[in-house]
């Protein structure tokens, strides 16, 4: 089939779903379109491990807020806690581990500066990893800038909370598909 061919049975897959009219075959379709977390995941660590530079495991740091609560920080709630480790949409966006190298990309999970562009989706490269800091040349901007961990607070119970700290982070491929096609 024809890439036009294609793109318009693909652009009537989509304008069936805007309307609220999908057949059996939409739907088992754009089913088989989906990656799986897990597959994404794999896909990002083959792709960070294919850098030549050295992988950095950067674990976030979890803190307990018990003030102002007869709540406790129990086995139950470590298991709520353990529970969110692969969860990063109920952590703010916060990775339990992020896992990078000089020279992968990056996407930001937070805004940090509207100001200049730095802003939650901005991509960029990341030229350093410290110990407090990550430098990052981001794309719009083309300078160097250094971010440090986000601390977000966690609901884990009624009056029990995590302060979480972690780099707002993720690492981030970018897949092209380019359409080659036969001048005639």
């Amino acid at each position: 089939m024809s890439d036009t061919k294609e793109d318009e049975t693909f652009f009537k897959m989509l304008d069936s779903v805007r309307h609220g009219c999908l057949t059996d075959e939409t739907i088992d379709t754009l089913k088989s379109c989906v990656f799986k977390v897990d597959a994404c995941q794999k896909i990002n660590e083959l792709m960070l491990e294919s850098l030549e530079t050295e992988k950095m495991e950067l674990a976030c740091v979890d803190v307990v807020d018990e003030s102002g609560s007869r709540a406790k920080f129990d086995k139950k709630q470590e298991k709520k806690l353990e529970k969110l480790k692969d969860q990063p949409s109920k952590t703010a966006g916060l990775e339990t581990v992020l896992s990078l190298a000089v020279g992968c990309r990056v996407m930001l999970r937070h805004n940090i500066d509207v100001t200049v562009g730095l802003v939650k989706g901005t991509i960029g490269t990341v030229m350093g990893i410290y110990a407090t800091i990550i430098s990052i040349k981001f794309d719009p901007i083309h300078v160097h800038c250094d971010i440090k961990r986000a601390t977000s607070r966690l609901m884990l119970s009624k009056n029990l909370y995590i302060h979480r700290k972690q780099f707002p982070l993720i690492f981030f491929m970018r897949l092209l598909h380019i359409n080659v096609r036969a001048s005639h």
